[in-house]
């Protein structure tokens, strides 16, 4: 029964993620943008620095 549910609770969970992310970019582009914009940079900042300590 456990095991049922489960893949209801992880569908239910991104969908909410999901619409609660539309409603943010929606009410507020500019403070999305800049935080999709720092999302970015520090994970290209990590590959960078992967990058360099591998090759």
């Amino acid at each position: 029964m456990y095991s049922e549910r489960r893949p209801l609770l992880r569908r239910f969970l991104t969908f909410a993620a999901l619409a609660l992310l539309v409603i943010f970019v929606i009410r507020a582009p500019e403070k999305a943008a800049t935080i999709a914009t720092g999302i970015v940079t520090g994970l290209v900042s990590v590959i960078d620095t992967l990058a360099a300590n591998v090759g």
